[in-house]
């Protein structure tokens, strides 16, 4: 982080860090027993703060343009070797090894 003072404000955080918006204090027992007592309030206060102001839904696909590529137009049996068809016109038969 950027440490910066503002003389106008009377804020600065040189050479001090930036107060905790609420305080999670870890008592000794949970210390000894590893549990993460900042996650725990973190967790906890943005489930209150989604139960009082719930999540928006994200927008819906209807006003998307379709940007997919464009269906190729139908091969045709004229003999030029299309999908899966042998071209007539090479000499090659599928017989021929």
């Amino acid at each position: 982080m950027n440490a910066a003072w503002f003389d106008a404000l009377g804020w600065g955080v040189e050479n001090h860090g930036v107060e905790p918006d609420v305080e999670a204090v870890r008592s000794p027992l949970e210390w000894a027993d590893e549990r993460p007592a900042v996650l725990e309030t973190a967790v906890r206060l943005a489930l209150e703060l989604l139960e009082r102001r719930p999540a928006h839904s994200p927008p819906g696909y209807e006003r998307i343009p379709d940007r997919r590529r464009p269906p190729l137009p139908p091969r045709g049996g004229n003999g030029s070797g299309g999908a899966g068809q042998p071209s007539t016109t090479s000499g090659f038969s599928p017989d021929m090894r």
